[in-house]
């Protein structure tokens, strides 16, 4: 993402990748979920680690910066992004509808759709730390499914957003913040109704 500070007298431009990795268990029907998340940052190189868990409607969130800090937050809501904007349930909500393309490559299957805006910028807020009262301009989103015969095997994501925020009363005095960004996500499906056990995290393991 490219990020444009503008102040008074001064102009700054930034550009800033994200890489994240996710691995995770989602149970649409006892709403439960563990994902693993590393996220790294550069040009500064900074890694970060979540354990987000979910069980028994609270949300378990343990951190850890780099190899040090550790820290654990428990909350008594749950966000609905997390049932509403995973693969799955993304893709059981567009499976419905015409796909703008359909590629078929032997037993391979890919469906192409075009992103409603409102997913676009729920994505956005999601993963690109995005608040919900700033400006979003979308510039495009594109959802593609493949399946291997009848199963589902991977879901990929692709979104293009321009985000203005305005602080009227920071230390440096006013200043608009532009982001300019592009998201990729790749997800594969390695099993599907397979129970698994969901343990609330502790800070220590």
């Amino acid at each position: 993402m490219n990020v444009t500070v503008l102040m008074p007298n001064l102009t700054q431009n930034n550009t800033i990748a994200l890489f994240m990795h996710e691995k995770g268990y989602i149970d649409l029907f006892s709403l439960e979920a563990v994902i693993n998340t590393t996220t790294v940052t550069e040009p500064d190189n900074t890694t970060l680690t979540t354990i987000r868990v979910i069980k028994n409607g609270k949300t378990y969130l343990k951190t850890v910066l780099g190899s040090g800090v550790t820290a654990l937050n428990v909350t008594n809501n749950v966000s609905t992004f997390i049932w509403e904007y995973n693969p799955v349930s993304l893709a059981k909500r567009y499976i419905n509808e015409t796909p703008d393309k359909v590629v078929k490559n032997g037993e391979t299957t890919q469906l192409i759709y075009t992103l409603d805006w409102q997913d676009v910028k729920a994505l956005a807020i999601l993963y690109l730390a995005i608040t919900n009262d700033t400006g979003i301009k979308i510039k495009g989103g594109k959802l593609i499914l493949t399946f291997e015969g009848n199963d589902l095997r991977e879901v990929k994501i692709e979104y293009s957003v321009i985000a203005t925020s305005i602080v009227k009363n920071s230390l440096l005095g006013p200043m608009t913040i532009k982001i300019n960004a592009k998201g990729f996500g790749e997800y594969r499906i390695t099993s599907i109704n397979k129970k698994m056990e969901v343990k609330p995290p502790t800070k220590s393991t």
